[in-house]
């Protein structure tokens, strides 16, 4: 018996263009245009799970030992130590202008304490202090 067919994965592309896997396992990584590529593909899938305040980036189920919040933090945070010093060198590049602005966004409401997708308070032994070391990496 045959299923119907649902919708398209995400993970599908047209037959001509890469999926984003093969994208990033192709380049060869030779040179910086090749890093900034890479950089790119790497946060566009990312960008999918991101969160409508930009804030928390959900990519699972995690087998984490902290919140669901500290992870959704990590997994916005960890993409800054390649965007951070991307746009410090180049702020105005156009390949990353949609994707700036979501984790700028993202940023100031999970900083913000009045917003829904604050990412809280720490406390001792707390995930949120390993991801300041690559919030602080945006500003300089």
């Amino acid at each position: 018996m045959r299923l119907p067919a649902g919708p398209p994965s995400p993970y599908e592309m047209p037959n001509n263009t890469q999926n984003p896997v093969e994208k990033i396992t192709s380049n060869p990584v030779t040179s910086r245009d090749d890093l900034v590529s890479l950089l790119h593909d790497l946060l566009i899938p990312l960008q999918a799970g991101q969160s409508e305040g930009g804030a928390r980036i959900k990519i699972g189920h995690t087998g984490t030992h902290f919140d669901q919040v500290a992870a959704e933090l990590e997994g916005y945070a960890r993409a800054l130590w390649g965007l951070a010093p991307m746009l410090a060198a180049d702020p105005d590049n156009p390949k990353f202008s949609g994707l700036k602005e979501a984790w700028v966004k993202g940023l100031d409401n999970g900083t913000n304490p009045n917003h829904g997708e604050y990412w809280g308070d720490h406390i001792d032994r707390d995930q949120r202090f390993v991801e300041m070391a690559a919030i602080v990496s945006r500003y300089y």
